[in-house]
């Protein structure tokens, strides 16, 4: 599980600050593609694999191999680094994944259309951990929809102050 020191507590604060400036900012959207979008197993068969946990430059190369690949099609074609072992269900806004070594929780944080396009994006933080350790991260993305299309990342909130390689 997640440490709770002090670095835990700015990521999560910055991607709650962050979700709250986004949605202040935001104009209202046109478009909704995202109506009741919920985090379970039949989204990650919708969702870019961008999203997938990577931790060296094995697992980005894999990813930029499946380009344009669902995260759910990428963990079956590189068991190794991503292997989905379960799907858990929190709640209504939460999502655990299980893998190989490794845990994402994806939590739904709110809406906004984010870059202007007119089309919704809902705002979802990614926490990453390990199985044994103390390491782990939040990453902030705004996730949107346009017709025809993946849900893919129409935005991503950089951490101030993390590692970036």
């Amino acid at each position: 599980m997640p440490d709770t020191g002090d670095w835990y507590s700015y990521l999560y604060n910055f991607a709650s600050c962050t979700t709250m400036d986004e949605i202040l900012r935001a104009k209202p959207a046109k478009y909704d593609l995202l109506q009741n979008f919920s985090i379970d197993e039949s989204t990650l068969s919708d969702l870019t694999n961008e999203m997938l946990p990577m931790f060296s430059n094995d697992e980005s190369d894999a990813v930029e191999h499946d380009k344009g690949e669902s995260y759910m099609q990428t963990s079956k074609n590189f068991p190794t680094f991503f292997g989905i072992k379960k799907v858990l269900k929190r709640d209504a806004l939460t999502t655990e994944i299980q893998g190989n070594g490794v845990y994402q929780r994806l939590r739904i944080l709110g809406y906004a259309d984010v870059n202007g396009d007119g089309y919704q994006d809902v705002l979802v933080t990614s926490e990453l951990f390990l199985d044994e350790g103390t390491w782990h991260t939040v990453e902030l993305f705004a996730l949107t929809r346009i017709k025809g299309q993946r849900i893919t990342i129409a935005k991503h909130y950089p951490v101030p102050g993390a590692a970036t390689d």
